[in-house]
């Protein structure tokens, strides 16, 4: 039993001598290069014989050419022989991942990476390939990245967007990952033949994270023409993923010397744009965290202060906080409109503010609209308030100077002219506007506004602020109160809005309860006076519907047929040529004809006094009187003049 078990141990002494010797012939034929320089080309020669003959020798010839102009040295040949190897070991083909290996070796014949650049680079790669479980593909990575850098000067390339690299002071380090280190360069982000630089520069690159890690930079505007020397930003500590195309920096510091003396600090973002002219590019964009920014004269007359953001060519009154911006336009040296919005957008030749809050200043009453579409063209010197159709523009402006509610399209001034041009939009084949007493008050206009379940609404907001002991509210606690679906409570209050009840902002859903809405159900109870003092303007283009004349405050009213004074007392005016002019506090001068029951009155200079509401008629043509004969049978009564 001994004999035999002597035997197979002997058996398997023998066969595991004769297996390391197979396993050793085997790992000495893996061997194919070695250290030495002249060996090695023979016997990359050797190696690439089964490529096509023209691609191995323009390889041969190029790392001749590296040996004898980068000259490596000991340890580099040693990591050059060592990754070849590996790359045999791994079964990587002479046109693939090998040839790649070469072609990166031999783009450092020229290259202006500093002299250890080499060996970390080597480095790395023998890392990636002698891991438990080698990447093939974060080796070629980090050889391709050194090989596009010595011949192209590209950091990072994807479809048509590459980044590239001009200066010096480069180096290939070893960090917690390979990186390339680098001062005082520009990195510019190409896409057809369209370039976003940075200046300055001086970051580390990671090309296996495609993450730029930078300490200090410069950008500018010229992209979209805009001198250097007046706009730039000083970039801090920052990161970038180059494998995108946009990216943002926080804590930026922006120089713009057409606007400020001093720099903003804000967040910084920029895009690598194809094929967009500079006037339309929304980049670079710089946005303040300043929520208060002021520029004076950024138009003749005009004042700008609120949120400021620069995107592309283009001045964004807005800020990241959704606060209004106002624009302060002033007249004969002093302020005279005031426009508010979240979106102004100022340009070298035009400026347009979304749903924009109008003001207009005579003495110590305004004309107010709470969100019309503003435009001003520079080049014409033309502003025009108009009616888009969304948000609140559908409201009339509320005018407490001639307390005469104005229902018009669109309203044109040129600034700094004494006249302000009302009408209907461009194009329209009638101008047609309506005017109505801030007093006015009939039962129609009572029952216009019921709910389906006839509650007059503006109970409910009058009752709602009474509850909270507050005329500020929100439409989400009126929903509440009301017992209403919120969707139909917004609804409601953009219409009551419309007719100035209340003051409704559907962005935020605040609600702040008008004088208006006390007073009208205050004359639905007869506990106030009020008046039935409303008219309407139709005319055809060009003629407008009326002026309004800054210096006096005239109001001059178009295409009028006729004004209604006193239902009870049947008192109507028709202004001669369908012209009026209204002053302070519905003062209405005309020519004309006054029909006050059964008498008539033609001449002119006639004017209403609204206070004590009499018509003073200064120049009388004609007085006519009818009077009126009973009938005794069934027909109407008779009137004779």
């Amino acid at each position: 039993m001994m004999y035999y078990t002597q035997i197979k141990i002997i058996g398997l002494i023998v066969l595991f001598i004769a297996m390391t010797s197979f396993l050793h012939a085997q790992e000495e034929d893996e061997i194919i290069f070695t250290a030495d320089p002249v060996a090695f080309t023979s016997e990359l020669s050797n190696f690439l014989s089964s490529i096509p003959d023209k691609q191995s020798r323009v390889m041969i010839k190029d790392f001749e050419t590296f040996k004898a102009s980068y000259m490596p040295e000991e340890n580099e040949w040693i990591s050059i022989a060592s990754i070849a190897n590996l790359l045999v070991s791994l079964d990587a083909k002479p046109l693939s991942y090998f040839s790649r290996f070469i072609n990166s070796i031999n783009s450092f014949a020229q290259t202006s990476l500093s002299k250890y650049s080499l060996t970390n680079l080597l480095e790395a790669v023998q890392f990636q390939l002698q891991k438990p479980s080698p990447s093939l593909l974060q080796a070629d990575n980090l050889l391709h990245f050194a090989n596009r850098l010595n011949s192209f000067q590209e950091l990072f390339q994807s479809g048509t967007i590459a980044w590239t690299l001009t200066g010096n002071n480069w180096s290939i380090e070893k960090d917690t990952s390979i990186c390339l280190s680098f001062t005082n360069s520009t990195l510019t982000g190409k896409a057809v033949n369209e370039s976003s630089p940075i200046y300055n520069l001086t970051a580390r690159y990671y090309p296996l994270q495609t993450l730029l890690v930078a300490q200090q930079g410069h950008v500018n505007w010229e992209s979209v023409n805009i001198s250097s020397e007046e706009v730039y930003a000083e970039l801090g500590d920052f990161k970038i993923d180059l494998s995108r195309s946009v990216y943002s920096i926080d804590s930026v510091l922006l120089t713009d010397k057409r606007y400020f003396d001093q720099a903003l600090i804000g967040r910084f973002e920029n895009k690598v744009v194809t094929g967009m002219p500079p006037s339309r590019r929304g980049y670079p964009k710089f946005s303040s965290y300043k929520r208060i920014n002021q520029i004076k004269s950024i138009y003749a007359n005009m004042d700008y202060t609120g949120g400021f953001t620069l995107q592309g060519s283009k001045v964004i009154g807005a800020d990241i906080y959704n606060n209004k911006g106002t624009l302060l336009i002033y007249y004969d040296n002093r302020p005279f409109m005031r426009l508010a919005s979240t979106y102004f957008l100022f340009t070298p030749t035009r400026a347009r503010g979304v749903n924009t809050e109008v003001s207009m200043y005579f003495d110590s009453d305004s004309i107010f609209h709470p969100g019309l579409s503003f435009q001003y063209q520079k080049n014409r010197n033309e502003l025009a308030l108009m009616r888009d159709g969304l948000g609140l523009s559908n409201s009339r402006f509320f005018n407490t100077y001639h307390n005469l509610d104005l229902d018009v399209e669109m309203i044109v001034w040129h600034p700094g002219d004494s006249i302000m041009v009302l009408s209907g939009m461009v194009g329209s084949l009638e101008n047609q506007a309506n005017f109505e007493s801030a007093d006015y008050f009939s039962i129609q206009r009572f029952n216009e506004i019921l709910l389906a379940d006839k509650l007059n609404p503006l109970f409910g907001v009058k009752n709602c602020a009474e509850y909270y002991n507050s005329r500020v509210f929100t439409s989400g606690e009126l929903a509440e109160f009301m017992n209403r679906p919120h969707h139909l409570v917004e609804e409601m209050l953009l219409n009551v809005s419309f007719l100035g009840f209340v003051r409704f902002d559907s962005q935020t859903g605040m609600i702040e309860v008008n004088q208006r809405t006390y007073d009208f159900l205050d004359k639905h109870a007869e506990l106030q006076d009020y008046d039935i003092i409303r008219f309407q303007s139709d005319i055809p283009p060009p003629t407008p519907n009326g002026y309004l004349y800054i210096p006096s405050g005239r109001l001059k009213i178009n295409g009028v047929k006729y004004i209604d004074l006193s239902t009870e007392r049947s008192v109507r005016a028709y202004p001669s040529g369908n012209q009026i002019s209204v002053y302070k506090n519905r003062t209405i001068k005309f020519d004309g004809f006054v029909q006050a029951g059964l008498l008539s009155f033609t001449g002119q200079d006639f004017r209403l006094e609204y206070a004590p509401f009499r018509i003073y008629m200064n120049h009388i043509d004609q007085i006519k009187l009818k009077v009126h004969i009973p009938r005794n049978d069934d027909y109407s009564d008779t009137y004779i003049t």
